[in-house]
């Protein structure tokens, strides 16, 4: 049960706060930047997330004490939320 609860707080987590488009558009190439070595960080908002509900989900794993270890939020290309939670028990 526990792992069924992390898989769907996950994808919770992935699409948590998206605004649908107003049109869906296919990029002619992908950014410049596209990730190498690492990805540019963008704010939630910037990139169609409501972060108010992304620090609650966070905070609802944090206490929920789940067996997630960290959750990494990707959106349109860039890192809009990053968040380790250490376990209590060993």
């Amino acid at each position: 049960m526990k792992k069924i609860h992390s898989a769907l707080v996950l994808i919770f987590v992935a699409t948590a706060g998206c605004a649908a488009p107003a049109s869906v558009t296919v990029p002619l190439h992908q950014p410049d930047y596209w990730p190498t070595y690492g990805w540019q960080a963008a704010s939630p908002e910037s990139q169609g997330m409501d972060s108010a509900v992304l620090a609650d989900t966070l905070e609802g794993i944090s206490v929920e004490g789940t067996a997630i270890q960290s959750v990494l939020v990707i959106r349109n290309g860039y890192l809009v939320t990053e968040a380790y939670f250490h376990s209590s028990s060993s």
